[in-house]
């Protein structure tokens, strides 16, 4: 089947000429514009020019309510998440047989931006194996775009690897800016134009309002397009499969009752302790006392924050802009609007508040699920989740607290990661003995090895070294 640009870019030239061509228009163009709003919608790659036309029909619906309302907020992320499900559906069904075909996704994507394959630019072998330590291929760096691309999505200038003027990035991130720009011509175009309402462009609307809040988009997203609404909200080191309902409801968006409480309180709390301190934080804690780099929060905590802000109805900031300083605040830092890990402690470091807190303070976004019965704190619910599956943790060796070298070997020692997180690993048989050979203990002092294991309070059971 040919794959036509307006299947996933309804604002290319292609796309446009057929719709400035239309007459009248199709009856089938209006039903798929209902259908697309509705939670039973399941989008396929078998389309026609109905199909581009319902998306021209849900921008003009929305716009009869204005171009900065609820309803055009609605109508951007819905096309955008259905956008994005296509791009993912396409790569899944022509780009991929037995790996990842890169050369046909730079191809597709190229509809949207200009992607070109890290090869073509001549990086040295050196600089690229530093950015690929991931085990993933979704996270392996593929794919080289302008860095002013970046300006326009949600991707940190600041962690882009930029090479003779393009931003080199991983697939996962590719299809975000790819999103991301399709929100951005979708607000284009409800910028410049001009619509004049019919009684079935009216009725769309009316459809329109009546879905218009953060409840119904979360469901949506979790409906139709759950991996592009997953991997949106992904926060590095964290696996959001994971994540009780609450906290998937409150990443998507809230409604104003709960806003403040939702992002201020429970997402920042939970996200922050699951990123940095999941399993035996101390009482008191500081988060100086995990990491020794403030870009954890940076770049990979608060923009997470600050989108589900976004994604709230209305956005949080638009009429608070001065609760930003208050979830820093919630972070220990003070009332201040730049964190600074030299001031870790200067408040509290607020911890998840329980499950019957949440219930009671928030309502809406309590919906349990069964692994929810014997949970008491959302963050219980991440880290038991979590343990059951074991964690992989790259660290140096910096203490041996204790090694016995008679019998059964068995090695507990102190180790410090990269970002400054410190773990007391057991190794125990065949494991110790491999790392030891004959050498004594001291002499792994100051050695870096990968641990995969499981978890117990800041304790991990080795089960495998690299």
């Amino acid at each position: 089947m040919p794959i036509l640009e307006f299947l996933i870019n309804p604002f290319s030239e292609e796309a446009k000429k057929i719709v400035k061509s239309v007459e009248k228009i199709p009856p089938k163009a209006y039903e798929l514009a209902f259908r697309k709003i509705s939670l039973d919608y399941k989008d396929t790659l078998e389309y026609d020019e109905s199909d581009l036309i319902s998306f021209y029909l849900l921008f003009n619906a929305a716009l009869l309510k204005g171009r900065a309302s609820l309803e055009a907020k609605t109508v951007k992320k819905i096309v955008a998440l259905i956008i994005g499900e296509r791009i993912r559906k396409v790569i899944s069904q022509y780009g991929y047989s037995k790996g990842y075909d890169y050369s046909f996704i730079s191809r597709i994507l190229s509809q949207l931006l200009e992607v070109k394959l890290v090869e073509e630019l001549e990086i040295p072998e050196k600089e690229l194996r530093k950015l690929s330590k991931s085990i993933t291929p979704e996270e392996k760096v593929r794919f080289a775009v302008s860095w002013r691309y970046l300006l326009k999505g949600k991707i940190p200038l600041t962690n882009a690897f930029i090479y003779n003027g393009y931003a080199l990035i991983n697939l996962k991130e590719l299809i975000a800016l790819s999103i991301n720009l399709i929100e951005a011509k979708i607000e284009n175009y409800f910028a410049t134009a001009k619509v004049r309402e019919d009684e079935k462009l009216g009725l769309l609307s009316q459809e329109i309002s009546k879905i218009s809040n953060a409840e119904y988009l979360s469901k949506y997203a979790l409906k139709v397009a759950p991996a592009i609404k997953s991997f949106e909200t992904e926060v590095k080191g964290l696996k959001e499969e994971y994540f009780p309902p609450c906290i998937k409801k409150t990443l998507l968006g809230v409604s104003a009752g709960s806003r403040n409480y939702a992002i201020t309180v429970l997402l920042t709390s939970f996200l922050s302790y699951a990123r940095i301190a999941p399993i035996g934080a101390k009482r008191n804690a500081k988060i100086s006392d995990y990491l020794n780099d403030i870009s954890v929060i940076k770049n990979e905590i608060l923009p997470i924050i600050y989108q589900a802000a976004e994604n709230s109805s209305p956005p949080l900031f638009e009429d608070q802009p001065t609760e930003k300083m208050n979830i820093i605040y919630h972070l220990g830092f003070g009332l201040t609007e730049e964190p600074r890990l030299e001031d870790a402690g200067k408040s509290k470091w607020y911890f998840p508040p329980n499950c019957e807190k949440i219930r009671r303070e928030a309502p809406s976004l309590c919906e349990p699920d069964e692994f929810c019965k014997s949970i008491k704190n959302p963050l219980s619910y991440y880290t038991k989740k979590l343990m059951r599956e074991g964690i992989k943790v790259k660290g140096k060796i910096i203490e041996i607290l204790s090694g016995e070298m008679r019998f059964r070997q068995k090695i507990r020692a102190k180790i410090k990661t990269e970002e400054g997180n410190r773990y007391i690993v057991i190794i125990k048989g065949k494991l110790a003995e491999k790392i030891l050979g004959k050498k004594g203990t001291s002499e792994l002092l100051g050695k870096e090895f990968v641990f995969k294991g499981r978890k117990v309070g800041n304790k991990i059971l080795v089960r495998e070294i690299e």
